[in-house]
This record gives structure tokens, C-alpha cells and sequence, in this order.
């Protein structure tokens, strides 16, 4: 009998955990030096960032383990599209929402991304 390789859906993993080390760390270092308009809006966009991720990882996730079919994962993926942008929308409209900031966090969300992708994990997971 031969183990099953993939592995099993973890929301909170190492990759995610090293984010929000990275998001705590840009917010309290903004925040500190006085710029709490730039802190909020690295705080707004990593966590939003990050749970696109999350999102992302179990909809991938899912199609690997097959709970879902591909057309569900398409849409789900459309979903999580409109939803996003929606928020980022809402954010950008209706409150004071600083974009250095938001831009900051993505970038420095999606550096821990390919970090822990360049780590080399044996099942290709995060």
C-alpha cells in the first residue's frame, strides 16, 4: 500500500506565520516612527494579501485532494476575484487608506511567498 503524498490543509503554516511576523514587524516599525496612516495601510493589505493567499493555497488544495472539481475551483477562484477587488475597492473609495502602505505589505507579503517556496519543502507544499 503506497502513503499518499499530499499533504494535509493547514490554515495557519510556516509561510503564513512568517508573514504576519513581516506584516507585525513593517506595522510597529511605521507606527513607532510616526507614520500611522502608512501603518494602516500595511496592516489592510498583508492581512488581505495573506488570506487571498490562504484562500488560494486551499482552493489548490483542493483540486490536488480532489474534493472539488476544476469547474468549482474556477469559480470559486472567480469569487475570490471579485471579492478582493470589491474590498480593495471599498478601501481605496470610502476610508483613508494610504496605497505606500498597501503596496509595502504586498511586496513584502509576496517576498515571504517565494522565501519559503526557495526553502525547498520535499512535497512541493508551503
Amino acid at each position: 500500500m503506497e502513503k499518499n503524498n499530499i499533504s494535509i490543509f493547514k490554515i495557519l503554516g510556516g509561510t503564513e506565520k512568517a508573514a504576519l511576523v513581516v506584516i507585525a514587524i513593517l506595522f510597529t516599525g511605521n507606527y513607532l516612527i510616526n507614520q500611522k496612516e502608512i501603518a494602516v495601510g500595511v496592516a489592510a493589505g498583508g492581512l488581505m494579501f495573506l488570506i487571498d493567499f490562504i484562500v488560494i493555497k486551499y482552493i489548490v488544495n483542493s483540486i490536488l485532494t480532489k474534493r472539488i472539481t476544476t469547474k468549482f475551483a474556477i469559480f470559486l477562484f472567480t469569487i475570490k476575484l471579485i471579492v478582493l477587488l470589491g474590498m480593495l475597492m471599498t478601501l481605496l473609495i470610502f476610508a483613508k487608506f494610504n496605497i505606500y502602505g498597501f503596496i509595502i505589505a504586498l511586496t513584502a507579503v509576496i517576498l515571504v511567498i517565494i522565501g519559503s517556496g526557495l526553502k525547498g519543502n520535499i512535497n512541493g507544499t508551503f
